[in-house]
This record gives C-alpha cells, sequence and structure tokens, in this order.
C-alpha cells in the first residue's frame, strides 16, 4: 500500500490539482466575457441623446378645456397657459423646456413612460446631381467616350 508521503506531489494531488485548475480557468474565462457584456450595455445603452435643444422643438402651452390642469412631472409645477413646453414625439408627454432640456442631459428616458425620446432620424445627404463634367486634361482626347 502506497501513502501519501511516498508518491511524488503531481501524482498524489495529480487529479485534484487538474481538475481545480481547469474550474478555475473555466470561472475566470466566465467572468471575463460577463464584464465585457455588462460594460459594453453600460457605455452603449446608458448615454444620453444629443442635445435636446437642437432636436426638441418648444412651443406654448394651451390648455385644451377650461379647467384642465396640468403639471410637469419633472419639478412638479403646473404648466401654465403660455408658458414655454416641451412634448416628447414618442410618449406625447410634455414638460416645462427647462426641466426636460436638464432631464435628457442626464437620462435617455421619458421620467414618466421610459420611452427612449430619441431625436428624429437624420435623412441622408441628398445624392449629388448627374455631374457631365469634362474629362481630366491629362488624359489624351482619343481616350475620350
Amino acid at each position: 500500500m502506497l501513502f501519501l508521503k511516498e508518491l511524488p506531489i503531481w501524482q498524489a494531488f495529480g487529479f485534484s490539482l487538474l481538475t481545480g485548475a481547469l474550474a478555475g480557468s473555466t470561472l475566470y474565462a466566465v467572468c471575463v466575457v460577463l464584464l465585457c457584456c455588462v460594460d459594453r450595455q453600460r457605455r452603449h445603452a446608458g448615454a444620453p441623446p444629443p442635445d435636446p435643444k437642437i432636436w426638441l422643438p418648444d412651443h406654448t402651452h394651451h390648455r385644451r378645456q377650461r379647467d384642465e390642469s396640468s403639471e410637469c412631472s419633472i419639478c412638479l409645477g403646473e404648466l401654465e397657459e403660455g408658458e414655454r413646453c416641451c412634448t416628447l414625439v414618442a410618449c406625447r408627454h410634455e414638460f416645462h423646456k427647462e426641466c426636460i432640456y436638464r432631464w435628457l442631459a442626464n437620462h435617455n428616458t421619458c421620467p414618466l413612460c421610459r420611452h427612449m425620446p430619441l431625436p428624429p432620424a437624420s435623412s441622408p445627404p441628398p445624392a449629388p446631381p448627374p455631374h457631365h463634367a469634362s474629362p481630366p486634361s491629362n488624359v489624351p482626347p482619343a481616350a475620350h467616350v
């Protein structure tokens, strides 16, 4: 019968060392992948939209009915007749102009419903008109078609 003292260390504990190393390296790889995913999600999902003053037009608040009252859910103040306000296009929620500008500088969602009030997609630049210019001067005249 062999005792642990008589066996070299790699034979006595070889199986458990190999199993531990394999489990440890697998756990390390899983942690690295998860951290990369979380980091990517945090960088891309949390970025606020471009400056709302550019893409979110303001308007004058008008009550639809005489007894209707509405409030800005950011500052909890009344939206008074004639005040400058902004309405988010995606969800139609209305806020004081300065309140929503400050909110969107730090957040990328509507404060009420969490819709993402993305700026309108910029249209691609128009295609240049067909250009029928004369051929370059360094091309011999025989090459013109």
